[in-house]
């Protein structure tokens, strides 16, 4: 059987993009979403959220983008916000593994206390992944009692576009796999999504679909309506995302290739 999650990562960004997340759902394919806790649009998330219960919602940690919870300012720029080089400054061994605990904490907290039901745990620029923070997410799922988590390893062979950054992710993937499986964290058998970031059309969205596999995927998607105040390169092909998650086309592929859409919180059924 082939079982597939759609996750639509960014929720609480801003109210166009969750206006979008949500429209991908009720008009499209979109079946779960991972939501950003300090964002100024979270509160916003929330009440959609408690509106469509059918749609799945995760955390989606974040130390890149906006304001940190923690207001620790080794996290952060001369502005307050997390540091654009967060990622490298974890790398290099330049940031305390207990602040970024702490600011992961707080951050499903947050998503806790709004009487949310947490499904997994994903990473914005899958930082979830990286060396010692896969260890903060075996400690954190324990504690808030979180059994799924997102696997980004992509096949070689599902990749068009080789880039270091992809590779990094992977090896960071597969070392966590090993550890979450060892603690018992569960995650998709396939992941898709990566590499059509920023890119994912009626037709590469079509391809992602096509190459499902027996099994529980996850295609990881980045819709919304069109939101002239984020800077970012996805601001405009979220709108593009967003039509082709609802096109005809795609759910007719849904149902040729024999797949059957759920999210996280369903797999409890399925194991």
């Amino acid at each position: 059987m082939k079982y597939l999650i759609v996750n639509a990562d960014d929720f609480g960004l801003s109210e166009l993009t969750n206006e979008g997340i949500i429209k991908g759902h009720r008009e499209g394919i979109v079946t779960s979403t991972s939501i950003m806790a300090n964002m100024p649009a979270f509160l916003h998330a929330v009440k959609l959220a408690r509106r469509y219960k059918a749609l799945g919602v995760g955390v989606h940690l974040n130390l890149t983008t906006g304001k940190p919870l923690s207001g620790n300012k080794s996290l952060c720029n001369e502005k307050g916000e997390f540091h654009p080089d967060n990622l490298k400054r974890l790398l290099k061994r330049n940031l305390s593994i207990w602040d970024i605990e702490n600011e992961l904490r707080m951050q499903i907290r947050k998503v806790k206390e709004s009487k949310i039901r947490i499904t997994h745990l994903d990473g914005h620029k899958h930082i979830h992944v990286l060396p010692k923070v896969r260890k903060v997410i075996v400690k954190l799922s324990r504690e808030y009692g979180i059994k799924y988590v997102r696997l980004p390893y992509e096949r070689f062979s599902d990749i068009t576009h080789f880039s270091l950054k992809k590779y990094v992710v992977n090896f960071s993937a597969r070392a966590s796999s090993k550890l979450w499986k060892a603690h018992g964290l569960a995650y998709p058998d396939h992941f898709f999504g990566t590499t059509y970031t920023g890119k994912a059309n009626y037709q590469n969205l079509y391809s992602l679909v096509s190459s499902v596999k027996d099994g529980v995927n996850e295609i990881m998607v980045h819709p919304g309506l069109y939101d002239k105040a984020l800077e970012s390169k996805l601001t405009i092909s979220r709108e593009i995302e967003l039509r082709a998650l609802m096109s005809p086309g795609i759910r007719q592929g849904i149902s040729k290739f024999y797949i059957r859409l759920i999210n996280f919180g369903d797999l409890n059924e399925i194991h």
